[in-house]
């Protein structure tokens, strides 16, 4: 039980995609001039699918695959995203779909592997709806809350709830070319009902770029731990499982 909420921990502390990068800035309606939509993954050239590579900036030295890929029904926008791990495997998914004032949060899985050594799905319950701020204002607090049960034990659980605000326009460097940038604070905390309703606060930073997306986001916990990770690369699918293959043949 305790390897299992450690596992559980560790994910929904990276839990970035869940009603951040997933925001209504591709709504089908006129932003005004100060809108920070540009700043959000681009629908367009998400629709045949990509893949953005993030490296953690901690001593662990880990990377994730973002695999995020946009559906555009002409009435509907979706976006999926599928996150993977250094060693390639499954470890969230999540679809939503994007409407006029913001997203409706449709599904959010977590993957673990047993101890029979069999992939599970522990399906998230979205409590509170999320929305991004549009517009450059530094004083709107967004909510978002999100609660994973354990199918096997029910009374088992872990409660994220995320509270976001825009808090500057800057600029950083990805891969050696400076971009416009918007930075994004948030304020977590965390709720295990399985370790004696544990709680776990902590505050954060996500910065996006212009016509990019996610760049950078860094979670502290404490003093002695924190999660920081950037955007190495984007690059389409078959040269993620090009990685895949290689990873085969040499491990």
């Amino acid at each position: 039980m305790a390897e299992r909420f450690s596992f559980l921990l560790k994910l929904a502390l990276k839990i970035v995609l869940i009603g951040l990068v997933f925001s209504c800035f591709q709504c089908k309606s006129d932003q005004k001039s100060d809108s920070l939509k540009a700043y959000y993954f681009p629908i367009e050239e998400l629709k045949d699918g990509m893949v953005y590579e993030f490296a953690s900036l901690d001593n662990r030295k880990s990377v994730d695959y973002w695999f995020m890929k946009s559906i555009d029904l002409d009435t509907a926008i979706y976006l999926t995203a599928q996150v993977y791990n250094e060693d390639f495997e499954v470890q969230q998914f999540s679809r939503e779909e994007i409407v006029q004032n913001g997203v409706l949060q449709l599904d959010n899985y977590i993957y673990e592997i047993d101890s029979l050594g069999q992939q599970t799905r522990t399906d998230g319950q979205i409590l509170s709806g999320n929305a991004f701020p549009f517009l450059a204002d530094t004083s709107t607090v967004f909510l978002m809350k999100i609660k994973w049960v354990y199918h096997v034990e029910p009374e088992s659980s872990i409660t994220l709830i995320r509270n976001r605000r825009f808090v500057e326009k800057t600029t950083r460097t990805y891969k050696g070319t400076d971009h416009d940038c918007i930075e994004i604070g948030i304020h977590e905390l965390l709720n295990s009902s399985e370790d004696g309703d544990l709680e776990i606060q902590y505050f954060g930073k996500e910065i996006y770029a212009k016509n990019i997306g996610l760049i950078y986001y860094k979670k502290i916990l404490n003093d002695d731990f924190s999660l920081e990770y950037q955007l190495k690369d984007r690059y389409p699918m078959n040269v993620f499982e090009e990685k895949f293959k290689t990873s085969l043949e040499t491990n």
